[in-house]
């Protein structure tokens, strides 16, 4: 079987089949994935609905995790992932969330779970950030991964236990303020340089960290217009513009691409998706000129 290059174009054809089959990208960050390679060359790829999650421990947890093993029916860690899932979807279903009391149990378990998988996300981010040149490609794979999931799990926490907060104070919040600007932005530093510069324009700015969370706040709230980074630690930006296009109560909004990724390349993803237009990193804020004329026209 041919093996393909990086620099070798792959037909539609073959990117969609091997998407459709495995729930993988074909490219990322411009160049074919690893699983991409295997699968041409016909080794096992782990599809979507057989994922693999591997967890790099200190010692001192990985002998607790052994002597807590022999006492129970958990012989590894996936069989307790998997009685933890089922565990968390029998309680969901028995729980009645059109009370208060549904909601702050919620509340509660949204909390109790997010706290540890912060330090969780934070501590592999600093592992990636502090010691990325004296780890070796693999590992710093491994951490990408670990985070990739995590950042499922964290969108599912949101999703199941926050969301009925959110469709609870709907009308509440929906009442007073309409955002002229959604920034779908993952760096926390760029997010606040560029909502309080639009806060001294006296434009609303609303900061959005995570692209799995724009649907969640379209719920409540339909900005003007969107600012939308193409590379989100959950969903590409392309894909929250396809979703976009796809609903008529959204398919309006003007989007603007904010990206680091080459013009070439932003150019024709703009084209293809009818984005608005783009605005390239590193930029001026003088680009960002044509925006705030059309909202200070269309007030």
């Amino acid at each position: 079987m041919r093996i393909i290059s990086d620099k070798t174009k792959i037909s539609e054809e073959v990117k969609k089949k091997y998407e459709e089959e495995t729930g993988k990208k074909a490219y990322w960050h411009g160049q074919l994935t690893k699983s991409f390679k295997k699968w041409q060359r016909g080794e096992k790829v782990y599809y979507i609905n057989q994922e693999r999650v591997s967890l790099y421990v200190p010692e001192g947890v990985k002998d607790q995790w052994e002597k807590f093993a022999k006492h129970t029916k958990f012989k590894t860690i996936s069989a307790l992932v998997r009685e933890a899932l089922d565990f968390f979807i029998k309680l969901y279903s028995k729980l009645n969330i059109d009370q208060k009391e549904g909601f702050d149990i919620l509340s509660g378990l949204s909390y109790e779970f997010k706290e540890p998988l912060t330090l969780i996300k934070v501590n592999l981010q600093i592992l990636k950030k502090v010691y990325s040149k004296s780890l070796n490609e693999d590992v710093v794979q491994i951490i990408n991964s670990v985070l990739e999931y995590y950042q499922i799990l964290e969108n599912k926490i949101i999703d199941y236990l926050d969301r009925p907060k959110i469709e609870q104070t709907k009308e509440i919040k929906a009442e007073n303020i309409q955002y002229d600007i959604f920034l779908v932005e993952d760096d926390n530093e760029t997010r606040k340089v560029l909502t309080n510069y639009f806060k001294t324009l006296n434009i609303s700015c609303k900061g959005i960290a995570e692209g799995f969370s724009v649907f969640n706040e379209l719920k409540i709230n339909v900005p003007r217009l969107i600012l939308l980074d193409i590379l989100l630690p959950d969903m590409s930006g392309d894909d929250i513009l396809r979703d976009l296009n796809s609903d008529k109560n959204y398919s309006k909004i003007p989007v603007y691409f904010i990206t680091a990724i080459p013009e070439h390349k932003v150019k024709k993803m703009a084209e293809e998706l009818g984005a608005t237009g783009y605005i390239l990193k590193p930029f001026n804020l003088s680009d960002f000129d044509e925006i705030i004329q059309y909202l200070k026209n269309e007030k």
